[in-house]
């Protein structure tokens, strides 16, 4: 595990639920389905960033070649496996970790406003 926060917050922040939390929940759909958009988007980028981190040069190769040969989200899901096979654990670690990060961030803001 990469991050510095422990298994159990990693669960924690995992069953949290972040649309509650901060309120989004009540916003209007259309500013709430941005707001989802954005934050898939934003895991989606620190995935991959952690993949890229993960692999060595040879392991990115030969993933761009099986690609190359074979475009499919299968291959891309296996291959992925192959190379790290706790890739479920990584996805949770970076989805717990920005949920902290931003409910940390907009408490924090929040609170500077009070003052």
């Amino acid at each position: 595990m990469s991050s510095k926060i422990s298994k159990s917050v990693i669960q924690q922040y995992l069953t949290l639920n972040l649309l509650e939390e901060l309120g989004i929940d009540k916003w209007p759909p259309e500013e709430r389905d941005s707001f989802l958009e954005s934050f898939a988007d934003i895991i989606h980028m620190k995935i991959v960033g952690r993949l890229i981190d993960s692999m060595t040069g040879d392991q990115q190769r030969e993933l761009d070649e099986l690609l190359a040969q074979n475009p499919s989200d299968t291959v891309l899901a296996n291959s992925i496996l192959k190379i790290i096979p706790d890739f479920e654990t990584l996805v949770q670690e970076e989805i717990a970790i920005y949920k902290k990060q931003l409910l940390d961030d907009i408490t924090s803001l929040l609170q500077k406003k009070k003052v």
